[in-house]
């Protein structure tokens, strides 16, 4: 296993920490509940080619060329069922590299399309466990594909970035399907480093005559020991461009993500099974819960990681009082505050925790009553380990107890989710946090109440029942 790791992580340029977490990943979406059924009806291979046609450009952006574009405005079924056209033969048939490399020269489709529809092929398709066989062919696919374009329009001076990768990038990013963005970003930094290596060595090709002051250094070259192609392999990781720092950047974006995607993809609803319940009733109110689209720009841009997992745990039906987790970050600062103080003050670190109650929710966050609950505290903890200060306990608690507080003012009957709610509020470690949800709270609280009133007035002025009042209230 570690031989094949070695060689798996040499062929795709990686480090054996991220061949290790993509098998990690790969062992824990495996393992996910199957997906709900969906209808689909197949097209005969006529239709197919007619759609795949349909695609493309053939003018090109400019009619004096040759080349095949894809159009801009193309459904993104419609790109996906054209990508399985052009890729499925290559990487699961028996469709050779090579005559696939000569049939898409003489297709004269750009490149850069062909691939944008790899890309999109790669990220539709369900992960195996094949898939490190998969990654490899689909290397050298893209391999195929970058020697078809001209070497110059891929590859940047050293202090820029290719517009080629940034593309690339930018659809990695948008994917929905983070682990499988994950596993293409590593192939696509590995063709990268190759398309740069190439590049390098033919731009620093000596010609066949050699100067004769160049003689002894070659003789001297050849006889370089071990340890100096060590130091030359070595110096090959230390060369780093602007675009292999922004490849690596992104891999760790999606490593995060990947993980993130595979916890929420779990509904943590107690799980039943032959209409008997197999996990212990619920603690407390229970919302909805839909799977959230998660890519690393949505993480990105909208940074809602902690609503994110807020939602999760809204129907899991958790004790609040079992998401404190003194390890967490918040604490370090809290236990250095309390030091000083107790160094001025003489004070226990009791009376500096006023209103937390953090000993006793210690306690009970450490032994979880159930096999369900320790489930979920398990991927809880392994979150934190990524998102350390999103899932911060107060700021965790915090986005819960909003969660609650919409699902009860979507329906104000449903006093189970206020009661949720106030739990949750009573629970957060920190004093200002605490303070400022009980101020929200109260506010919509009194909105309520206003509008209610509001509400009566007129009705009493037309002439309305109580009836006519709760139902435009919902």
């Amino acid at each position: 296993m570690i031989c094949f790791l070695q060689t798996l992580s040499v062929l795709l340029h990686a480090s054996e920490r991220e061949v290790n977490g993509v098998r990690k990943l790969i062992a824990a979406v495996e393992t996910k509940p199957q997906s709900e059924a969906r209808v689909a009806f197949r097209e005969d291979g006529k239709t197919a080619f007619v759609e795949f046609l349909s695609c493309f450009d053939i003018r090109g952006p400019l009619k004096e060329t040759s080349a095949i574009c894809l159009k801009k405005s193309i459904s993104e079924d419609k790109l996906k069922r054209s990508s399985e056209l052009v890729y499925q033969g290559t990487l699961y048939g028996d469709t050779k590299m090579e005559d696939w490399k000569n049939a898409a020269a003489e297709s004269c489709i750009e490149p850069a399309h062909l691939v944008q529809l790899a890309l999109q092929f790669w990220l539709q398709k369900r992960e195996g466990s094949a898939l490190e066989a998969e990654m490899l062919r689909f290397m050298e696919l893209l391999k195929a594909i970058c020697s078809l374009a001209d070497v110059n329009v891929i590859c940047a001076e050293y202090n820029e970035l290719s517009t080629w990768w940034c593309d690339v990038r930018s659809v990695l990013m948008d994917s929905v399907n983070p682990f499988m963005a994950l596993t293409g970003a590593i192939v696509c930094r590995a063709v990268a480093l190759w398309v740069e290596k190439n590049h390098h060595a033919h731009n620093v090709l000596v010609p066949n005559a050699v100067p004769e002051g160049a003689v002894s250094q070659q003789q001297e070259s050849s006889a370089a020991s071990a340890d100096d192609e060590a130091r030359s392999s070595a110096s090959e990781w230390e060369n780093m461009s602007c675009n292999t720092c922004h490849w690596s950047l992104l891999i760790g974006h999606l490593e995060d993500v990947a993980l993130l995607d595979t916890v929420l993809r779990r509904k943590p609803t107690p799980r039943k099974k032959g209409g008997m319940q197999i996990s212990p009733k619920p603690e407390l109110f229970c919302c909805p819960y839909r799977r959230p689209a998660v890519s690393v720009s949505y993480v990105l841009n909208r940074g809602k990681v902690s609503e994110l997992v807020a939602q999760w745990l809204s129907s899991a039906g958790l004790d609040p009082c079992k998401l404190v987790d003194m390890s967490d970050v918040e604490f370090e600062n809290l236990e250095q505050e309390q030091t000083e103080e107790s160094s001025l003050r003489k004070t226990a670190s009791a009376d500096i925790k006023e209103g937390c109650k953090l000993e006793v929710e210690q306690g009970t966050e450490a032994t979880p009553a159930n096999e369900h609950e320790t489930e979920i505290l398990a991927n809880l903890a392994i979150l934190k380990c990524h998102f350390s200060y999103s899932l911060s306990s107060s700021i965790l608690l915090a986005n819960l107890c909003w969660e609650f507080m919409l699902a009860w003012h979507h329906n104000v009957d449903e006093l189970n989710a206020l009661h949720a709610a106030v739990k949750c509020l009573q629970a957060v470690p920190s004093p200002h946090l605490k303070a400022g949800k009980m101020l929200i709270l109260g506010f919509c609280q009194l909105k309520l109440e206003i509008l209610i009133l509001w509400y009566s007035e007129i009705l009493r002025y037309l002439g309305k029942t109580s009836d006519t009042l709760s139902k435009c209230l919902h």
